[in-house]
């Protein structure tokens, strides 16, 4: 897998701007499409890794589930021996950040709890399997949505 730095382009147009997470055989970074001019979210791994399959399957799969409270995966692809796949930035916080203060209260956990159960629920019906639901994965915008 080829090393990435801030600035580096892939597949001619998404810019990586920010390391989010480096897990070692892996990352995620915040990019800039230079196409359209928007701010993606990137996930990389080697192509020889064994979740290499599994990430480029899920992508395709992803990309079938329209739900407005879904990140739509936009593209994916190889490149110097890596597989990325690109989605769609989501802007907010994350669930295990909004309740770092203590519990919400019992009207809003319960819209957010029915917000999550509908697009999930929605994703299924289209085939697909989040596999990392958690709290940090949950995004909450400024208005209190999921």
């Amino acid at each position: 897998m080829t090393v990435h730095h801030a600035g580096d382009v892939l597949g001619r147009r998404y810019q990586l701007a920010e390391l989010l997470v480096d897990a070692g055989s892996g990352a995620a970074w915040l990019g800039h499409d230079k196409v359209l001019g928007r701010s993606v979210s990137i996930h990389e791994v080697p192509e020889a890794d064994g979740r290499a399959e599994k990430m480029r399957n899920a992508a395709r799969a992803a990309a079938l589930a329209n739900d407005p409270r879904l990140l739509r995966v936009l593209d994916f692809d190889v490149e110097a021996g890596t597989l990325y796949v690109v989605s769609e930035w989501g802007a907010g916080l994350t669930l295990n950040h909004a309740i770092a203060n203590g519990p919400l209260d019992h009207e809003r956990a319960a819209r957010m709890a029915e917000h999550i159960s509908r697009a999930v629920s929605h994703a299924h019906t289209a085939g697909v399997t989040h596999g990392r639901l958690a709290p940090e994965n949950v995004l909450v915008d400024d208005a209190g949505e999921v």
